[in-house]
């Protein structure tokens, strides 16, 4: 991207000059044409620096859901363990209840 952007300026740059000199055109003009790369050039330059910062965020993001991902995943085997410990509990007391009485 970075060489397709730095092509357009040079042929628009070349352009401009050309045109000066072959044409002998107004000032006025070659400026407002000069003035018209340099604002695109700055609004590409812009428009790459808050792609990159998307990208990054992105990442960013993507990182956090996979903690995420792995915290929950942990917690589940958690509640199945803990659900376990409940069935065998319930069954042992079950058990001496039956042997209580």
């Amino acid at each position: 991207m970075r060489n397709k952007t730095l092509h357009i300026m040079i042929a628009a740059f070349k352009l401009v000059s050309t045109s000066h000199l072959v044409q002998g055109g107004s000032r006025v003009s070659v400026m407002m044409l000069s003035w018209g790369v340099i604002g695109v050039s700055i609004l590409l330059v812009i428009a790459g620096i808050a792609l990159c910062w998307q990208v990054l965020r992105r990442r960013q993001v993507i990182s956090a859901l996979q903690g995420c991902q792995g915290q929950e995943k942990e917690m589940q085997a958690r509640i199945y363990q803990q659900e376990d410990e409940i069935r065998e509990l319930t069954a042992g007391l079950r058990a001496e209840k039956a042997h209580v009485e």
